[in-house]
């Protein structure tokens, strides 16, 4: 989930899940000073097109909560047992979580998680909400609680705990917001990147447990699954098709154990990834165009303006069937970062692109 979500996945705020890379021909490494990427030629192997480069720098593949990237770089890593071995760096203590609260006595809740904020808001738990993080900009009303001070990878936990958060929301927690948070007396509730809509879906309740609610979650679910098996009826059929899910004009895909591959499952599609790779995988432009997919999901269209216009003009691609078929997705940053309420907008999005794959 990301890459989370991954993933992606692209977004630059929530989604993680394993990730993995196989050898491919390489592009432009961000930020060095090579070529200037074009979106219609990422290979290089032909003049770019004029009004179509994108100079590539280190934000080009977005860290996700449902999706981790996989490094740009080919070196390998260091020998643990030679000279250039990292220093060994001793764990620091393990310190027990705070139990949750009673839900009677839960009265400030708050989220350090895009995804987790917006469902809060749409079970309409807002008014528990005293402060959200930087990167939560969903719903409106959840703006007017947001703090630019506030970020899950702050090493800086004063402005969360001036907050008096009876407990916390987190998403993904790299840094281990968790136990700094119960080194300092206070609960949290940790929801990283699930590998499923089932994960999901128990999430939300979670969540609506903590202030006993319930029936809020269940409510929610509800719409969702309903939401989603009325899309996945209007498909023609659900044969399966396969896709290629673009996270960044490097061509880094998306293969199995990822949460979008399996959000993608529902509406019949498996990945042109190599089925024994599993996370990320990048690929060459010739495996992609031999692959053939009846689907191509874009999600490199905020970051670097990519298009289903652009693609037509890459060598060999207009012949693709997803091309030829505009069977070709824009998806948004937020709908392949984010595993939230919003994720059946994903779903109809992709659907849309399954049903003109015929």
């Amino acid at each position: 989930m990301a890459v989370a979500l991954a993933m992606t996945a692209c977004s630059g705020d929530d989604d993680q899940s394993s990730d993995s890379t196989s050898p491919v021909e390489s592009s432009s490494t961000p930020g060095d000073s090579g070529p200037l990427f074009d979106p219609i030629n990422p290979d290089n192997t032909d003049a770019p097109v004029p009004g179509t480069e994108v100079q590539l720098d280190d934000d080009v593949i977005i860290a996700t909560e449902d999706g981790a990237i996989p490094s740009s770089t080919t070196e390998p890593a260091p020998d643990p047992t030679g000279p250039d071995a990292p220093p060994v760096v001793s764990a620091a203590p393990s310190v027990a979580p705070v139990p949750l609260p009673d839900p009677a006595d839960v009265g400030r809740i708050v989220s350090v998680s895009p995804t987790h904020t917006e469902t809060l808001f749409a079970m309409g738990l807002g008014e528990f909400v005293v402060g959200v993080d930087n990167l939560s900009d969903f719903p409106e009303a959840a703006l007017s609680v947001r703090r630019d001070d506030l970020s899950a990878d702050s090493s800086d936990l004063a402005p969360l705990l001036a907050l008096d958060p009876d407990v916390v929301i987190i998403g993904d927690d790299p840094t281990d917001l968790a136990g700094r948070l119960a080194a300092n007396g206070i609960a949290s509730f940790v929801g990283p990147a699930p590998d499923s809509l089932d994960g999901v879906f128990d999430q939300i309740r979670s969540i609506a447990g903590l202030v006993g609610r319930p029936e809020l979650g269940d409510d929610l679910v509800g719409s969702m699954q309903a939401s989603i098996d009325a899309t996945i009826a209007s498909l023609p059929d659900t044969s399966q098709r396969s896709y290629f899910h673009e996270v960044d004009p490097s061509l880094v895909t998306i293969a199995a154990g990822t949460f979008l591959d399996s959000i993608y499952g529902e509406l019949g599609l498996v990945s042109i990834a190599p089925a024994d790779e599993s996370g990320f995988v990048q690929l060459s432009s010739e495996a992609v165009v031999d692959a053939d997919p009846d689907v191509l999901i874009l999600a490199d269209v905020e970051c670097c303006g990519v298009s289903a216009d652009a693609l037509a003009q890459r060598p060999g691609w207009s012949a693709v069937s997803a091309v030829s078929n505009g069977a070709v997705v824009e998806v948004q940053d937020y709908m392949v970062s984010r595993w939230g309420p919003r994720v059946v907008e994903l779903v109809d999005v992709v659907a849309a692109g399954v049903a003109s794959a015929g």
